[in-house]
């Protein structure tokens, strides 16, 4: 499956995003774990991932098929607010070009780390965090709009 990276993400894609959010986060839905991010809606995605530095996979015709976002601290730090890929293309490498994206711009801005966070239970999401993108687990924490507790990255 062909698709680019961009990080100019025009309005009219809001709502394809808002919607691979919510599939990309349905299977934990339907077992039970509350991902803030399964019940977004519009304000939700423009003031918690769009005003971040944000990188979207496209198809060529259009098609979202994943979203990052990254808030850049004033100490030089940065936190992944989001990564969703949709359903139908995980496992192509789409998680891994969209933080290549991210790592490439927090680089070059001179970030000094990373933290992440994912649910324990999320085991595709905590393998991914370790081991394609070198994060390392510094604690675990129980948010109060989740119904899980989370592991806390760091890069």
């Amino acid at each position: 499956m062909n698709y680019q990276i961009i990080s100019d993400i025009p309005t009219n894609l809001y709502p394809q995003i808002l919607d691979m959010i919510h599939l990309s986060f349905e299977e934990y839905k339907k077992k039970g774990l509350h991902f803030t991010c399964s019940d977004y809606q519009m304000a939700d995605l423009e003031r918690k991932v769009m005003r971040g530095n944000c990188f979207a996979a496209l198809t060529d015709d259009g098609e979202v098929l994943g979203v990052t976002s990254v808030s850049i601290f004033p100490d030089g730090g940065a936190y992944e607010n989001i990564t969703a890929i949709s359903p139908k293309a995980k496992g192509l490498g789409i998680g891994t070009a969209l933080f290549e994206a991210y790592m490439n711009q927090l680089s070059s801005g001179g970030a000094k780390y990373i933290i992440s966070d994912t649910a324990v239970s999320a085991t595709g999401s905590v393998c991914w965090h370790l081991h394609k993108c070198g994060y390392h687990k510094i604690g675990l924490e129980s948010f109060p709009s989740t119904n899980y507790y989370s592991y806390i990255f760091l890069l």
